[in-house]
């Protein structure tokens, strides 16, 4: 025995030893048995109904028919729903000049969602006495004919597109309190402006203005309408340019009648 500062030892004591370390085999065999359960239910879901395609909900198409779309995009109930790519559909059917966006959703185990946001319809074009719709990007949609009501303004005796995709955008900032208050719109192209409009109100006044600055200067008619009524006069001429005034068929040609802004 012998004595170190304040710790005695004693040599006859022996030592102990450290146990064995704890052997991994039964977590490898846990492990292993996680994984043939997981193998298994793999084997069950795919060969189970669950594994293919069992509802598609569509969502925002109002112009283009739900077979239409599904047709497109290759979709079918009871295809493989995990082979399914939201990419690729998402690419098909933004390729309908119709479609502004889209939005695909995979809702496990086996549902598909799809968002569709198409571009407003703000016109329609007349040709050879059929109305084809014109959205809000311009494009007509010549493979549309509409046969349904009409409660946008109509484009008439168009020489030319010139001009067609910049009013349909301006068309699509108007209000549609202000929108559905024309009837007509022709394009009467001046020397001095090529998008010289004309258009007919459904309250029986007409309006002189352009494409150029359209919704900016379209903004002010119900003022200038409001104005004419206060003195009488429900029928008329409205010229929205960067000047604005009025003239009144019922008064003399002398420049009475017109309203300066």
């Amino acid at each position: 025995m012998e004595q170190r500062g304040q710790v005695i030892y004693d040599e006859r004591i022996p030592r102990l030893k450290e146990g064995p370390k704890p052997r991994k085999t039964n977590q490898r065999m846990v492990m292993l048995l996680l994984l043939f359960f997981l193998l298994i239910m793999l084997i069950i879901y795919f060969q189970s109904p669950l594994a293919r395609l069992s509802s598609i909900e569509l969502n925002g198409n109002f112009l283009i028919d739900a077979d239409e779309l599904l047709k497109r995009a290759n979709l079918e109930i009871g295809m493989p729903f995990l082979a399914l790519s939201k990419g690729d559909i998402q690419q098909e059917l933004e390729q309908f000049l119709e479609i502004e966006s889209v939005r695909v959703e995979k809702i496990f185990p086996n549902k598909l969602k799809i968002s569709i946001e198409e571009y407003p319809i703000v016109s329609f074009w007349l040709e050879k006495n059929q109305l084809y719709p014109v959205i809000s990007s311009g494009h007509i949609l010549m493979n549309r004919p509409w046969k349904e009501q009409v409660n946008h303004p109509i484009l008439s005796h168009w020489p030319t597109k010139d001009g067609l995709g910049e009013l349909a955008s301006e068309l699509n900032k108007l209000s549609l309190a202000v929108r559905n208050r024309i009837s007509e719109i022709r394009l009467t192209p001046l020397v001095s402006d090529p998008y010289r409009l004309v258009l007919y109100m459904n309250d029986g006044y007409e309006v002189r203005t352009s494409i150029r600055n359209f919704a900016e200067n379209m903004a002010w008619y119900p003022h200038y309408v409001q104005l004419a009524q206060e003195e009488g006069a429900f029928e008329g001429i409205f010229y929205l340019l960067e000047g604005k005034w009025y003239i009144n068929p019922n008064q003399q040609e002398s420049g009475q009648g017109e309203r300066d802004e």
